[in-house]
């Protein structure tokens, strides 16, 4: 069988199945491991599939199943680190958005004792930040049920009067071709009118992000320099022959 083929009835198999185990794939087509990984990789990096442990799942463009409650529990060491090295990103004096991200969140102990306003869209961010006496901004509008995520035209109207000295964005999809993207074009509105009102931006997220698709597109990836925490070189590579990349992966003791 021909490699077109062979990675054609791999998508075939995914959108019945939605997911599929390497092993299985390799006894369907009777190839070696190495030539299945390889398909998978490849294919990963089209934006045609997402690799997880032990095989493939199929694009969840608008990624539903993943919640907030969920995305707290997930990779937290990973975001951690990030939002580490973002905040320091960050000066006094500054004028910080922050928008509603499980890994952004994780940036607001790191910013504590610093002399800044931070906006943000997030309900639960802006708890933490006031907890954390640091001056804050939230804005208002409707709550979006699946992110907590303050979206709608009374939130677009008041960004569009605001500009920042840094803006740090999560996103659910970073792909070399399609760009940063996230599911939702209300959330992703939220994204765009930020970057079009800053000095500097950084889109914050972890390896799990990394050659995914979702709905909207938010921007190219030359527009945005990332931050994330991958321990794949080739992953980092490609994207790094494209904007600037910071990996603060190998992990490093958390402070």
């Amino acid at each position: 069988m021909l490699m077109q083929e062979r990675r054609l009835e791999i998508l075939n198999i995914l959108n019945r199945e939605g997911i599929v185990k390497t092993q299985d794939l390799m006894e369907h087509f009777d190839a070696s491991e190495s030539t299945i990984r390889r398909d998978l990789s490849e294919m990963e990096e089209e934006g045609q599939l997402t690799r997880v442990h032990g095989g493939a799942q199929k694009l969840d463009l608008y990624d539903l199943e993943r919640a907030i409650e969920k995305k707290r529990i997930e990779n937290v060491d990973e975001k951690r680190l990030i939002a580490r090295e973002a905040a320091k990103k960050v000066y006094n004096n500054d004028i910080v958005f922050l928008d509603s991200s499980t890994t952004t969140a994780e940036m607001v102990p790191f910013l504590v004792n610093k002399d800044l306003v931070v906006v943000t869209n997030s309900p639960e961010i802006a708890v933490d930040l006031m907890t954390n006496e640091i001056s804050t901004i939230l804005l208002g509008g409707r709550i979006r049920q699946a992110t907590h995520a303050i979206v709608d035209s009374v939130a677009y109207a008041q960004l569009s009067t605001c500009f920042f000295n840094k803006v740090f964005l999560g996103m659910n999809g970073v792909h070399p071709d399609f760009g940063y993207s996230t599911p939702d074009p209300e959330e992703a509105l939220i994204k765009e009118y930020a970057l079009e009102h800053c000095t500097a931006a950084y889109v914050l997220a972890d390896e799990t992000k990394i050659n995914r698709i979702t709905f909207t597109q938010v921007a190219k990836i030359r527009s945005i320099p990332l931050i994330t925490c991958c321990e794949d070189p080739q992953k980092i590579e490609r994207l790094a022959a494209m904007t600037e990349v910071t990996n603060v992966y190998p992990k490093n003791d958390l402070c």
